[in-house]
């Protein structure tokens, strides 16, 4: 077993290095024996990744872990930001993870673990998470499926997982008030998310970490106003 170790942004590490398929066959098996452990195998996983090297490899690799330890796993068929994953997490009450390393360099992929609630997983859950490391589902009733999201946008059900993501565009509104330093869970500003250029919802956008830095703050806006 590599070097992981799991925090409330989830690990990261160098593909090819710390982050490779037998790492990442590791993590998520101790991921699925927490929410087996917590929830049993009626808890969906949803599962998304980002424009990284690697991140839609690794990501389908666990999502086909997941469905041979008995999960109904629902796979985004496109790349898509982390807060789309989250909401989704707490619209269909499930758990979800995140094939990101967010402001890492280039060479870094992560996992981050997505509670039902949409917010960062607490210390309780990591450490559960890290005594799983090496262990994983002895027993479930079958093997589950994995199916890839199509978007399904209404009055009262916005399930936001893009099938193309050339079709599904996000603009990232900041608040013009917010400075650093910030809170995790503050809210940011929104992300308004498009269809051929039709706006079809707003997600709250709030920090998932603490941010002290004024430059890093600036950098981090500039980055993603960018995506």
């Amino acid at each position: 077993m590599g070097n992981i170790k799991f925090g409330t942004d989830g690990w990261r590490a160098v593909v090819g290095k710390d982050f490779t398929e037998e790492n990442v066959i590791t993590a998520s098996n101790a991921i699925a024996k927490y929410v087996y452990d917590n929830f049993g195998l009626d808890k969906t996983i949803i599962i998304g990744y980002d424009p990284r090297n690697m991140a839609d490899v690794f990501s389908y690799k666990c999502a086909e872990i997941f469905a041979d330890n008995g999960f109904e796993v629902l796979y985004s068929s496109g790349i898509i930001p982390t807060p789309v994953l989250a909401y989704n997490a707490k619209h269909l009450n499930a758990c979800a993870l995140m094939f990101t390393a967010s402001h890492n360099p280039p060479e870094y992929l992560g996992i981050k673990f997505i509670p039902d609630y949409a917010g960062p997983a607490t210390s309780d859950i990591t450490d559960e998470i890290m005594y799983n490391l090496g262990s994983s589902i002895k027993e479930h009733l079958k093997k589950g499926e994995i199916k890839k999201i199509k978007p399904k946008y209404s009055s009262n059900q916005k399930v936001l997982l893009p099938k193309n993501s050339n079709k599904i565009t996000y603009k990232y509104k900041f608040k013009n008030e917010v400075q650093a330093p910030i809170k995790a869970g503050d809210t940011l500003g929104e992300v308004e998310v498009y269809s051929s250029n039709n706006k079809i919802s707003t997600i709250p956008l709030k920090s998932d970490k603490n941010v002290k830095s004024v430059s890093f703050l600036y950098i981090f806006k500039k980055m993603i106003n960018n995506i």
